[in-house]
């Protein structure tokens, strides 16, 4: 009982003398547990009047029956030309007007003279307190459509009776959900502000009533809410109407239509369960609120994509947010290049593509439109268009690509509605994508020796580019004879008119230039062939135009780039092509200033490590094909592996270009060749140098990368990790002095090498490091093995190679990886010993087909040396995770340390 009331004590003069009285308060909602208790025992009275002692009041009964409801009546006077508004209380068959009450206990309790009940009060009390304090209310017949819209304006009505003469349209209106973002009073606050607010249009569901004004309605029927007053009238819908979401007004009312359009309660409840869905914060109505909701600064440009995605009306300091609409494109063709011309429209108002793509390369959500407002650029179409697209040239208002750009531009058209695409596009399009049907060509005459199928397939493939005017890739594994090809494709070139004879440039690496010369001797002795390298090569540039082809260096030609530039080759070759993977390089800058009729790659692995290195391959064969540096590096920055809609796009788009063929698939014949890993267990004493190292860098970077991030901090990682692979190798590559020591690796090595050479067999032995290689040299030199060496500073590297090919009495051969990982036919050799591990297993791989290619007769036997418990063995379960993206485009490897995050350092560090 204490809970349920408050007590209050007073004195007055009661019978000519001063009493104590007692009064209680009853608190809120207390009223109907406590007054049916105290009608039951006879103690709830009413004391009418206050002079008279308590027990003269009289007594109240409880009525338990339903709740009496509260109502307005509105009744015509055409006596006096007005309505007259009252207030009834009801339920069932029963009404009583509402002077008739004495005491009424907001929504809880109604006191009667004789009785108390329970009471109700539909839509608030704001109505009912009017009511009591101006009953009846006025309304004169002139003011009907003021009273209309006041009457809808007022918050919160209640159940109401209307005469006929009040009876208006009615159309449930469809609400837009509308959000004005600002920034707050105080700058140091990370959120941005919005109100909310609903707009109607007026378009929504038409209630139709009995009829018109004075027809076809009972006035003394009661019906909840408004509705009884929207019905009949015209079905003209009313627009331009807006309400913040926290005001209580039901509707309005317009008067030149007699029509009445009613909020959506539910909509706008929904609109909003949205709005905190999309990520923003209702906030409290407190004195230095600046808005009705918050949302994060950082966040801005996903929540505005997906409120206007949803249709919500969104302005930025006043600036409106458009949504995209309808994309139109058309393609038309020119002598050398397609235009595509196009735009998107947002709300009416249209933007160009070039704009859009400008917009989008630099990083925006939004473009400026040109009447003031802001078009937010549709996600889908960034990720799947806009990158891609950025690829062309912007001129005026159109996009311009090259004829190499056919497949490219195909690529972008393949998902969009209402492209219009003139015959020459579709023409040359058609070519393109049948380009499988080239026909192959068989050897040209002069030439010596037979080609294979697939060979003869390559040879019709380089024709196919010629006569499309393209540069191309042959990507085939090494050992496939990409060098035979070429020179069988040279050689039908010189059986081409007199007067169109041009020299043809071949580049390659050093260790290439006696192979490439042997090669065409062998195979097209009546080519002509300068050797541009060494002292005295300058003598040669006279007679340059009188061969038929230059073999240079990738060095001789940075050197000499001002005289070679000068000249109008045939063809321009990049052999082992991958030595201008880096666009900025003065290799690929040299390359690319070389003059010629056509172009022509070979590489076994076309991407090593990103797809930046496909854009500067690229580059050199069909300049502006992949489009500017800055465009494609955002396209290969966001391609995964995981990407396959990006990465599907851009393989279909250079699929002409590149030729690439495996062993597996054309070779059935080349002896089988088996890998595997030999884990070496590290002895007490290399364990204990090798967790040192791996405890103090570990203890380092974890520091570092805490607070610097893992991107500032490659360059230490980089280090401790060469350091710990170092470690795992040999201690003496960390610590000269330590030379002499043992090493598991080393004497694993040692151990295979001893037994293959009693068997009969020859061996190369790679490493990265040129440091472990010279101490495998000093264990083979006292133990009196014979051997051959390169590396990087190596001279006379034709003789060496020869020698290991062909005396027997030689069965090892030792290479640095760097320097001879590639370009090196060592047939001779049926076993391959990999010392260290590295990121990119196509590095590996190359290695491997030093020996594993055409003229091997033997089964090829490939091991990797593994420190067990060491970097390497983390190295190893990296390289099976992370080697997916160029294998989506053209079969090579993603290098997996551009991508290393801070779970793998963690993995590497354990």
């Amino acid at each position: 009982f204490d809970r349920l009331v408050d007590f209050e004590t007073s004195y007055g003069y009661y019978r000519n003398d001063w009493q104590r009285l007692s009064s209680c308060l009853l608190n809120a909602g207390s009223s109907e547990l406590l007054l049916p208790r105290m009608a039951a025992t006879g103690r709830l009275a009413w004391l009418l009047d206050t002079s008279l002692p308590p027990g003269e009041a009289l007594p109240l009964e409880w009525d338990a029956g339903e709740p009496w409801r509260f109502r307005l009546v509105i009744r015509e006077d055409d006596n006096a030309q007005m309505w007259r508004i009252e207030g009834e209380l009801h339920r069932g068959d029963e009404a009583r007007p509402l002077r008739d009450a004495v005491l009424v206990l907001e929504d809880d309790v109604v006191l009667f003279p004789d009785f108390a009940g329970r009471l109700e009060i539909p839509g608030g009390s704001t109505w009912l307190e009017a009511i009591q304090e101006h009953e009846p209310i006025a309304v004169p017949y002139a003011d009907r459509a003021t009273f209309l819209a006041s009457f809808l304006a007022w918050p919160q009505p209640p159940e109401v009776t209307l005469p006929p003469s009040l009876l208006t349209g009615q159309t449930i209106g469809q609400p837009r959900g509308r959000l004005l973002i600002h920034k707050p009073e105080r700058q140091a606050d990370t959120d941005l502000y919005a109100d909310v607010s609903f707009a109607y249009t007026g378009q929504g569901d038409v209630d139709r009533g009995a009829g018109d004004r004075g027809e076809g309605q009972d006035p003394a029927v009661a019906t909840d809410g408004l509705s009884a007053h929207l019905q009949g009238g015209a079905e003209r819908a009313v627009e331009g109407y807006e309400v913040k979401f926290a005001d209580q007004l039901t509707g309005w009312y317009d008067a030149t239509s007699d029509h009445t359009l009613l909020r959506d309660r539910q909509r706008e409840a929904g609109l909003l369960d949205q709005l905190f869905e999309f990520g923003l914060r209702k906030i409290g109505r407190t004195s230095y609120a600046d808005g009705d909701v918050k949302l994060s600064r950082r966040r801005f440009a996903d929540i505005v994509q997906k409120l206007v995605g949803a249709q919500w009306l969104v302005e930025s300091e006043g600036t409106p947010i458009r949504a995209a609409g309808h994309f139109s494109l058309s393609v038309k063709t020119d002598i050398d290049w397609f235009e595509l011309d196009g735009g998107i429209d947002f709300d009416g108002v249209s933007a160009s593509l070039p704009s859009l793509l400008a917009a989008a390369q630099s990083g925006q959500r939004f473009i400026q439109l040109d009447d003031g407002s802001a078009g937010m650029l549709p996600e889908a179409w960034l990720e799947k268009f806009g990158s891609l697209a950025a690829l062309g040239e912007s001129r005026d208002d159109t996009l311009r690509f090259s004829r190499t750009q056919t497949l490219l531009l195909d690529v972008l058209l393949a998902e969009q509605d209402q492209v219009a695409l003139d015959a020459g596009f579709v023409r040359t399009r058609n070519r393109l994508r049948n380009f499988d049907g080239v026909k192959d060509r068989n050897e040209p005459r002069g030439f010596h020796g037979e080609l294979r199928a697939y060979q003869r397939t390559g040879l019709g493939w380089l024709k196919f580019l010629r006569d499309f005017g393209f540069g191309g890739c042959l990507a085939d594994d090494m050992g496939l004879g990409k060098t035979i090809q070429v020179l069988a494709m040279l050689q039908s070139r010189r059986l081409g008119k007199k007067s169109e004879r041009r020299p043809s440039l071949v580049v390659v690496p050093k260790s290439l230039v006696f192979n490439w010369i042997d090669e065409a001797q062998t195979f097209t002795p009546n080519l002509r062939v300068i050797n541009y390298t060494g002292v005295g090569r300058q003598e040669q540039l006279d007679g340059i135009n009188d061969c038929d082809l230059v073999v240079t260096t990738y060095g001789t030609l940075r050197r000499d780039i001002v005289d070679l530039k000068a000249i109008e080759f045939d063809y321009a070759i990049l052999d082992e092509a991958q030595a201008i993977k880096n666009h900025n390089s003065q290799a690929a800058k040299s390359c690319r200033l070389l003059q010629s009729r056509y172009r022509l790659a070979m590489t076994g692995t076309p991407i090593e490590n990103h797809l930046g290195e496909l854009w500067s391959l690229f580059e050199f064969l069909n300049p502006g094909m992949l489009g500017r540096t800055t465009s494609f590096a955002s396209l290969a920055k966001s391609a995964t592996a995981d990407d396959t809609g990006t990465l599907n796009a851009l393989a279909q788009a250079i699929q002409p270009f590149v030729l690439r063929r495996t062993k597996q698939q054309v070779l059935t014949e080349l002896p089988e060749k088996t890998e595997q890993t030999l884990y070496c267990e590290l002895s007490p004493a290399q364990r204990k140098n090798y967790n040192e190292i791996r405890d103090y860098y570990r203890l380092q970077l974890a520091g570092r990368v805490e607070k610097h991030g893992l991107a500032k901090s490659k360059i230490h990682v980089l280090e401790a990790l060469l350091r710990l692979r170092q470690a795992a190798c040999h201690p003496g590559l960390i610590d000269k002095k330590k030379r002499s020591q043992g090493s598991a690796k080393i004497d694993a090595l040692l151990e295979q090498l001893e037994e293959i050479q009693a068997e009969g067999h020859k061996a190369l032995v790679f490493s990265q490091f040129t440091s472990l290689l010279s101490i495998v040299r000093e264990q083979l030199d006292q133990k009196q093995v014979t051997y051959e060496y390169l590396d990087g500073r190596t001279r006379k590297r034709e003789e060496k190679v020869k020698r290991f090919q062909e005396d027997a009495a030689c069965p090892l051969f030792l290479i640095s990886l760097k320097a001879g990982g590639s370009g090196l036919n060592l047939t001779a050799a049926d076993y391959v010993f990999i010392l260290d591990p590295w990121w990119n297993p196509a590095v590996e791989a190359q290695a491997i087909d030093r020996t594993h290619r055409i003229g091997q007769t033997r089964r090829v036997f490939a091991y990797r040396l593994i420190a067990r418990d060491t970097v390497e063995e983390k190295i190893l379960d990296l390289q099976k995770s992370k080697r997916q993206l160029a294998d989506a485009l053209i079969a090579a490897d993603d290098s997996v340390i551009r991508s290393l995050t801070t779970e793998d350092l963690q993995l590497l560090l354990s």
